[in-house]
C-alpha cells in the first residue's frame, strides 16, 4: 500500500519495494567454485598489477641495460628484484585464490532477501545482514560478489551466481547496495 506524506505545497508518494521477500536455492558446485575462483582473481589482481607492471618494465629495462653495459653490482640485483616483483604478487594473489575449494560435498545455500536485509542458510548455520552492512559488490555477467569488510577479502563475502538472482532481483540489490552507501564494480 502506498502511503503519502504532505509537504507544504509538495506532496510526496512513497510506494513498497517492487520486490517483496524472495528466496532462492543454489549449490556451491566444482563449477561455481573454479568460476569464483577466476573472478575473484581478476578483480583482486587487476588493481596492484597495473601499479606494479610499469614499474617491473621500468626495472627489466634497467637489467637490460645493465647486461649490455656489462655491468653488475648491487643496482643491478635491485633492478632484478624490481622487475620481479609484479610477477610475484601475480603469484601470491594466484595461490591465495585457488585454495579456495569446496571441502567435501556440493554446499548447498538458501538466500532470502527482503527489503531490510538478506540471509544466507546453509548446513553450517544462518546469518542476516542489513543492507548497511554491505560494503561493497562486484558484478559479473555470471555472478555478483557481496562483501561485508572494507577490505574485499573473499572470507568476508558471499557469491550468488545470476542464474539463480534473474535481472530484476539482481538490480534490487545493486540499488539496495548504493542505497546503503556500498561501492559497486
Amino acid at each position: 500500500m502506498a502511503q503519502l506524506f504532505s509537504l507544504g505545497d509538495f506532496a510526496l508518494m512513497t510506494t513498497p519495494s517492487a520486490i517483496g521477500t524472495r528466496e532462492f536455492t543454489f549449490e556451491k558446485s566444482a563449477d561455481l567454485y573454479r568460476a569464483i575462483r577466476r573472478r575473484h582473481f581478476s578483480r583482486q589482481i587487476r588493481q596492484p598489477c597495473l601499479v606494479l607492471l610499469p614499474i617491473g618494465i621500468i626495472g627489466l629495462l634497467g637489467v637490460l641495460r645493465h647486461l649490455q653495459r656489462g655491468e653488475s653490482g648491487g643496482g643491478y640485483w635491485l633492478l632484478i628484484c624490481i622487475s620481479i616483483l609484479p610477477f610475484a604478487t601475480w603469484a601470491a594473489n594466484y595461490w591465495a585464490t585457488g585454495q579456495i575449494r569446496p571441502a567435501g560435498a556440493a554446499p548447498r545455500y538458501t538466500v532470502r532477501i527482503e527489503p531490510e536485509s538478506f540471509t544466507i542458510t546453509s548446513t553450517q548455520g544462518s546469518s542476516t545482514l542489513k543492507w548497511s552492512q554491505i560494503t561493497a559488490m562486484w558484478k559479473f555477467p555470471d555472478m555478483i560478489f557481496v562483501f561485508w569488510d572494507k577490505k574485499t577479502d573473499i572470507n568476508h563475502a558471499i557469491a550468488l551466481p545470476t542464474a539463480s538472482l534473474g535481472e530484476d532481483l539482481s538490480r534490487f540489490i545493486e540499488d539496495r547496495v548504493r542505497e546503503h552507501h556500498g561501492r559497486v564494480a
